[in-house]
C-alpha cells in the first residue's frame, strides 16, 4: 500500500514547481525527506526554492527549466532524469495554463500552448516515466484536475475542457495501472489562492495553498482514484445530471462573463 512514510529518500517529480500548488507540494514533500525533481519554465524561482529546500531539509533536488507547452518537453524531462540516474516514484502533474474571457480574446498560439500544457505533456510524461514507476512495489501519479472539469463553462471553455480531458484520462489510468502497483489519483482542490484562480476571475473565498496541499496529503494514502478537497462537488454533479444543458450553460456563463464596465 502506498504511504508517504515509504517515500522518504525517494524521488518525486513536480511540474509547475515554481509557485502555487506545485511549490507547496515541493515544500511539504521536502519536510518528509522526499527528494525532488522540480520542473518549471521559471528557472530563477525554482533555483531559489531548490536551494532553500536543500538547506532546510537536507534533501536532494534537481531543477529542470523547460517550457511545458513544447510538445517535446516530456521527452526532454525524461532524458534529463535518465542522465541524472534517478528513479521517479511519485509524479505530480500540476502545471497548467488558463485563460478566462471571450473566446476570441486569445491567440491561436496560446490555445495550442494551453492544450499542450494541460493535456499533452502530463500524458506523455506519465508514459515516459512508466518504467520508473513500475520498478517500485508501489508508486504514484497525481494529476491536478479542477471543479471546472465537470461541466461546460462559457468564458472558461477551453480551460474547462482541457481539465475534463485530464480528469477522465486520469481515472481511466487508475483502472489500468492499479494492479501494477501504480496509484493514479485525480486531484480536485478547493478554489485555492493561486495565479490560476485569479486568472479565472473567481469571486468566492480562496483557500490558502498550504491548507489545500496539507488536506490532500492527509488523504493521499487511501485507495481511491479521486483526491478531493473541494466542497459541494456532489451538488455540482447533481446540477449537471438534472439541469437541461441550456440552463446549465447559461448559469455557468453568468458566473464567468467578463465585466464589460
Amino acid at each position: 500500500m502506498l504511504t508517504l512514510e515509504k517515500m522518504q529518500g525517494n524521488w518525486a517529480l513536480v511540474t509547475g514547481a515554481s509557485s502555487g500548488i506545485g511549490a507547496e507540494f515541493c515544500q511539504q514533500f521536502a519536510k518528509l525527506g522526499i527528494n525532488l525533481v522540480m520542473v518549471s519554465r521559471n528557472a530563477e524561482k525554482i533555483n531559489a526554492l531548490s536551494a532553500r529546500l536543500e538547506a532546510i531539509n537536507k534533501i536532494k533536488t534537481i531543477v529542470i527549466s523547460v517550457d511545458l507547452s513544447d510538445p517535446m518537453s516530456a521527452d526532454k524531462i525524461y532524458q534529463e532524469v535518465e542522465r541524472r540516474n534517478v528513479r521517479i516514484r511519485m509524479l505530480i502533474n500540476n502545471a497548467a495554463l488558463c485563460y478566462a474571457g471571450q473566446f476570441d480574446g486569445e491567440t491561436n498560439e496560446f490555445y495550442s500552448k494551453m492544450i499542450n500544457v494541460n493535456c499533452l505533456t502530463p500524458i506523455v510524461l506519465s508514459k515516459c516515466l512508466l518504467p520508473h514507476l513500475k520498478s517500485f512495489e508501489d508508486s504514484l501519479i497525481l494529476n491536478v484536475s479542477s471543479g471546472a472539469a465537470y461541466q461546460p463553462v462559457p468564458y472558461l471553455g477551453i480551460y474547462a475542457a482541457s481539465k475534463s480531458f485530464i480528469h477522465m484520462a486520469s481515472q481511466a489510468l487508475y483502472g489500468e495501472l492499479r494492479e501494477e502497483g501504480i496509484m493514479v489519483k485525480t486531484f480536485i482542490p478547493a478554489p485555492t489562492n493561486t495565479s490560476i484562480a485569479s486568472n479565472k476571475a473567481y469571486s468566492g473565498k480562496l483557500e490558502k495553498v498550504e491548507i489545500t496541499v496539507s488536506k490532500a496529503l492527509k488523504i493521499l494514502e487511501n485507495d481511491d482514484p479521486m483526491l478531493m478537497t473541494a466542497k459541494n462537488v456532489w451538488l455540482q454533479k447533481l446540477f449537471v445530471a438534472f439541469l437541461p444543458a441550456k440552463k446549465l450553460i447559461m448559469e455557468a456563463g453568468k458566473m464567468f462573463k467578463p465585466n464589460r464596465n
